[in-house]
């Protein structure tokens, strides 16, 4: 459900952000800051969503970088990030919003899009953004009417709603599609971006959740559900279209369906059922026999920095309060624990 979803960890990018020199108050030069972006994404209903950075290489981390600089709070929860080129958008709940961002300053662009329904995830094709949206809950609580909202970014207006199936999540554009993973409805809808129409479903046993692509021309998705027998990765033909072979893994993917990858999207990472962190290679077919990090069930999201090979564990502290997160490296040895923002949950490079 949103409310638990909780935390995006972005890396490998740079922030800039201007201080003020205490002494004559003018601007003082921007500082660079290589690191990680990690998002607090608060507690449901408290509006407490903060932006904070990690640096990677001397294990510090300063805290709510949108606030200081923009000089005021995202005042919102927050349910992921997508950083692409020049521009960081930042979709957010109660109150439902797309903030959109200079990723060099976290400077706000615009006023944020209001215009939009649970807000999930994004992606960009050209001028436009597409972010999937829930929509309205029915009095039942069930999605009825979910779909992908179209954002100029150059206006930063939506300008179009593309029905899809019940609970969509990840996205993902490769050339000239946009793949959706439609949870409820279990399905892939792919959408042509020059008609704003999904031009086909995918269908799948079990529910998917987020996206990725290798270089020999096939999509991956996790497959998870509180309910399903067996979860795992599910592979899809992209010149075909349609869904090809599934690869369970024995401990079970997270309900979550997190989702990282090497540089090269040749290798896959998911959180399995038992706190552990399993690696897939895409050529060979096959799953780590053992996690890269000592299992942990208390582990709620993960990421690898795809430059680094670094591991990322949040653990969301119950929701009481303040998480932390684990920095593991290359090989899986522990370096660094940080107390962070209120329910630490993902991370995306």
């Amino acid at each position: 459900m949103k409310n638990f979803k909780l935390l995006l960890l972005i890396t490998s990018f740079a922030v800039f952000f201007a201080s003020c020199d205490d002494d004559n108050n003018s601007p003082a030069p921007e500082v660079t800051l290589e690191g990680t972006l990690l998002i607090n994404a608060g507690g449901f209903g408290q509006a407490n969503g903060s932006l904070s950075l990690y640096d990677e290489s001397t294990g510090t981390l300063d805290s709510k970088v949108f606030s200081a600089a923009n000089g005021r709070e995202l005042a919102a929860s927050i349910e992921s990030v997508t950083v692409q080129d020049t521009m960081t958008l930042i979709m957010c709940y109660a109150p439902d919003k797309v903030e959109f961002a200079h990723t060099s300053t976290l400077k706000s662009l615009n006023t944020p899009t209001t215009d939009v329904v649970n807000p999930r995830y994004a992606s960009i094709h050209g001028d436009y953004a597409y972010v999937t949206c829930w929509g309205p809950y029915e009095a039942d609580f069930s999605l009825q009417n979910s779909y992908v909202a179209k954002i100029d970014l150059r206006t930063f207006e939506k300008v179009d709603e593309i029905p899809v199936g019940s609970g969509p999540e990840g996205i993902i554009t490769i050339d000239d599609q946009i793949f959706v993973a439609v949870s409820n409805t279990q399905e892939i809808a792919v959408i042509d971006p020059a008609t704003a129409e999904v031009i086909k479903t995918i269908p799948l046993e079990v529910a998917p959740q987020h996206l990725s692509s290798d270089n020999q021309g096939t999509l991956w998705c996790t497959l998870s559900s509180y309910s399903a027998n067996s979860t795992g990765l599910q592979a899809i033909d992209l010149n075909e279209l349609t869904a090809t072979d599934f690869y369970a893994l024995e401990a079970g993917i997270n309900y979550e369906g997190h989702l990282s990858t090497d540089e090269s999207g040749n290798t896959l990472y998911v959180l399995g059922n038992d706190g552990g962190v399993y690696s897939f290679d895409t050529e060979a077919k096959t799953y780590s026999t053992s996690s890269i990090i000592a299992a942990d069930p208390s582990i709620y999201g993960f990421g690898v920095n795809p430059m680094t090979a670094f591991i990322y564990t949040s653990d969301a502290a119950g929701f009481q309060g303040n998480g932390s997160i684990k920095v593991y490296d290359e090989t899986g040895t522990l370096t660094d624990e940080e107390v962070v923002g209120v329910a630490p949950f993902r991370f995306v490079f």
